[in-house]
């Protein structure tokens, strides 16, 4: 992941998040590290003006935040702290993210 997500070419930059997206719905073996450790990846992209970039970022955390209640924190903590950025793009998707993260019906499912 940390491989595509370095290189430039959008689609290619964007399937690094698209992977951490999936792994969050089929990789019922990978532990909390796996996901928070991809932090500093999400906010280099949510830095992208691309939108396709941006997004896959923005879902690959909502993700995160949305597999169960242990992760749901920290994505929550880390979405709150993009959301404070100065960077535009970077506080939109931290808003956005935080927002559901935040939301009853996410919180009541996890539950």
């Amino acid at each position: 992941m940390a491989v595509y997500a370095g290189r430039e070419e959008e689609f290619v930059k964007r399937t690094a998040f698209a992977l951490i997206w999936s792994m969050t719905r089929h990789n019922k073996a990978a532990d909390h590290s796996t996901f928070t450790a991809t932090f500093p990846l999400l906010e280099e992209a949510a830095k992208d003006p691309r939108p396709l970039v941006s997004k896959a970022a923005d879902m690959a955390l909502r993700a995160i935040g949305k597999r169960n209640a242990a992760l749901n924190r920290p994505a929550s903590q880390f979405s709150a702290r993009l959301s404070a950025s100065d960077h535009k793009h970077v506080s939109k998707v931290g808003r956005k993210c935080w927002k559901e993260l935040q939301s009853e019906k996410v919180l009541s499912r996890l539950r």
